[in-house]
């Protein structure tokens, strides 16, 4: 009670009027913390957390499923409930999996005894719309808000331990920001098929720069803690694979970046809010004008910068120059501990200096797949006792004609031997052993026709490229 009259005589002493003593007391006996959607992983965390834990004691919530927008967190994401009709067990529906978070409006419970206030709310200013979560406690308590912060954003990472999360830009009325995408589980580097040495030394490279303790190291001696890799190689051999895999291997989230739709300052604004932690893809580059040799006049050892404007009409008003996605990448602004992925078909036809010493550290080249590659393919989509390390049921033999192990290397053997010639990608020999999934003998028994097949094709398409040039 004394600290209400002597709240009441400041406020008289500052001259306020009746109607704004409450919002004055009020403002002086709470402490708050306000977070709007467009922060990213803080407001995801609390909605997270306020979805598993508030709508067991309040009554007014909100659904949502995976496809509610891109603030859907509490979802299990990629989880479809199958339901079978009890009317026709023939029919079968896949639902989207809804969850529940608390609604728009004032919410009241309590943290370690104490009482606390979430507040939902809608922001609207001119066009542009958003949502934002507030936390409210006594003013004593503000280090509960800390604290309750720091066990939402806990358990929301506990949550995707064993996913990676993609995450994607998204602009709303001038206001360009990262939102998760979606998550995927975790892939297994030995799904990715590729050279086994390539691969193994690609990641000793990631490790020794993941290091903990690395980023001080590196501030030590005056040197930008980042780190940037280059994935060539014709299309289906394995470079985006491996990009996912990788992330899932060091626990790294994925921000995937389309230069298409960016403004300048745009692209500045992203890369100023990467985490310090995270794999940044810039997937395709070849096929970006602005990262490609055409887009500069080359006059000797100079390069005379022709910014890259986009077609309004497929890509609205996108405009950016290279100058400004070369100090984006590693100028004086850009973020530092995140790994940086450039992935591209042709190579050579990217403007060297973006993928120059210093930007691009480490590079590796992606081929079609020989007999090594085929053999791991066959093995991964037929799994023996050798693939229960990544989660894969062992064949159960016999099947599809083959009554042993040793039958089933001896048509692993033929049917990897089919591509010695290194002229088909490992996705098109995955999409080909899909067709006998549950047969193997045939599969290794068909695959010289269906080499042959391809083959022709590929020089047919060869041919018409050379007579439309």
């Amino acid at each position: 009670m004394p600290a209400l009259v002597i709240l009441c005589a400041i406020a008289a002493t500052l001259g306020l009027k009746v109607k704004h003593v409450g919002s004055f007391l009020w403002n002086c006996a709470t402490a708050s913390v306000e977070i709007l959607a467009s922060s990213g992983e803080p407001y995801e965390a609390l909605d997270f957390w306020a979805g598993d834990t508030l709508c067991r004691a309040t009554n007014h919530v909100l659904a949502k499923t995976t496809s509610s927008g891109s603030n859907t967190v509490n979802v299990k994401e990629n989880d479809d409930e199958e339901y079978v009709s009890e009317a026709d067990n023939s029919s079968v529906y896949y639902l989207r999996h809804v969850s529940f978070t608390p609604a728009v409006g004032t919410h009241i419970f309590f943290y370690h005894y104490w009482p606390f206030l979430l507040i939902r709310r809608e922001i609207r200013e001119g066009w542009f719309q958003t949502e934002s979560l507030r936390l409210v406690t006594v003013f004593w308590q503000r280090s509960s808000i800390q604290n309750l912060l720091l066990e939402a954003r806990l358990a929301y990472a506990d949550r995707d331990k064993n996913k990676t999360g993609i995450y994607h830009h998204q602009e709303e009325h001038g206001r360009v920001f990262w939102c998760r995408f979606q998550t995927s589980p975790i892939r297994s580097l030995s799904t990715v098929i590729m050279d086994k040495k390539k691969k193994n030394e690609l990641i000793h490279d990631m490790e020794q720069y993941l290091q903990p303790g690395k980023r001080h190291l590196y501030a030590k001696r005056g040197i930008p803690y980042r780190r940037g890799y280059l994935f060539s190689g014709p299309p289906g051999t394995g470079k985006t694979s491996l990009c996912y895999a990788a992330a899932g291997f060091f626990r790294l989230n994925i921000y995937y970046l389309n230069l298409n739709s960016l403004t300048d300052n745009g692209l500045g604004k992203l890369m100023s809010i990467l985490p310090k932690r995270c794999m940044l893809l810039l997937e395709d580059l070849d096929s970006n004008k602005v990262a490609t040799k055409q887009s500069n006049n080359q006059q000797g050892n100079n390069t005379v910068e022709k910014p890259y404007i986009s077609n309004q009409k497929e890509e609205g008003k996108s405009r950016i120059s290279l100058s400004f996605l070369l100090n984006a990448i590693d100028g004086l602004g850009a973020t530092e501990g995140r790994v940086l992925i450039i992935t591209a078909n042709n190579p050579e036809s990217i403007n060297s200096t973006l993928i120059r010493g210093g930007r691009i550290d480490y590079k590796i080249e992606f081929d079609y797949a020989g007999f090594n590659e085929a053999k791991q393919l066959f093995h991964l989509m037929y799994p023996t006792d050798d693939c229960q390390s990544i989660g894969l049921p062992s064949l159960k033999l016999p099947v599809g004609g083959i009554v042993s192990k040793e039958d089933f290397e001896i048509h692993a053997d033929k049917f990897a031997a089919s591509f010695s010639a290194k002229t088909i990608s490992p996705k098109k020999i995955q999409d080909y052993l899909l067709g006998y999934l549950h047969d193997p003998k045939q599969a290794a028994s068909m695959v010289n026709d269906w080499v042959k097949k391809i083959e022709e094709d590929n020089k047919n398409t060869d041919k018409k490229v050379e007579a439309s040039s």
